[in-house]
């Protein structure tokens, strides 16, 4: 956001920051995957497979679409402006 104008080979100083916070949430996603959840008798339930398929189902759309990583796309990006990456 405070970087918007800038040279998009320039390397923001909060990178490394939003990078880790992009591995963090995508990290997330994965474990949502693994989490008990509750059925609307109240009970609970841990079976991997109706875990997975609920999540999938109720909120992994919305996760993925507000977890692009960006930074991480912006690093390869980066990488390509120096000659570090082939793009």
């Amino acid at each position: 956001g405070f970087y918007w104008f800038a040279d998009p080979c320039d390397k923001s100083p909060l990178q490394p920051w939003d990078m880790a916070m992009d591995c963090w949430f995508l990290a997330e996603i994965l474990m949502n995957f693994f989490v008990g959840t509750f059925s609307p008798q109240g009970m609970y339930i841990d079976e991997l497979k109706i875990v997975s398929w609920k999540y999938f189902k109720q909120d992994f759309a919305f996760d993925m679409a507000t977890s692009i990583p960006v930074a991480i796309i912006e690093y390869f990006s980066q990488l390509a402006c120096s000659g570090g990456g082939e793009a």
